[in-house]
């Protein structure tokens, strides 16, 4: 009896820090890689990333991005519910070029998103596209955008 109590209990626990933990997952698109979404609120998130992206001849991406989240898009409130996001961040890319000429290009962005949470369970799946605008060495402006899952503990 003790057994399934814990259990019970984990999967409780496990199951209700999709909202309040930290996730790791994947992101495929432009660019592709592992991604890391902490929860600082119930409507707040810092996600950041390593990927490798197709632009600039490949380059390896960095980013960093601060997101609220509001959960009331379908007309219901609760945090299991499809979620709009949005937010500012940086980007730092490791450009390689063809010419062995390589840079490093540090940007902004800004992250528009879709998220779904799982049913009951530690997974959420999601949709983004971010506008970028490199800063250095050159302005550029861009557009990143993929689909991922993170699996939240």
């Amino acid at each position: 009896m003790k057994f399934v109590i814990l259990t019970v209990a984990l999967v409780a626990t496990v199951a209700s820090a999709q909202m309040s933990g930290t996730g790791i997952g994947v992101i495929v698109g432009d660019p592709t890689g592992l991604s890391l979404k902490s929860w600082l609120s119930p409507k707040s998130a810092i996600t950041v990333g390593a990927a490798w992206s197709f632009r600039h001849d490949g380059s390896l991406l960095l980013w960093a991005d601060y997101t609220l989240h509001s959960f009331n898009i379908t007309g219901s409130s609760s945090p299991r519910s499809l979620a709009f996001y949005y937010g500012i961040g940086g980007k730092v890319g490791f450009v390689d070029r063809n010419d062995n000429d390589n840079e490093t290009v540090i940007g902004a962005r800004v992250p528009l998103g879709l998220m779904l949470p799982i049913g009951d369970s530690p997974v959420a799946v999601f949709l983004e596209v971010v506008p970028t605008v490199d800063l250095s060495p050159d302005t550029d402006f861009g557009v990143n955008g993929g689909i991922g899952v993170h699996f939240f503990f």
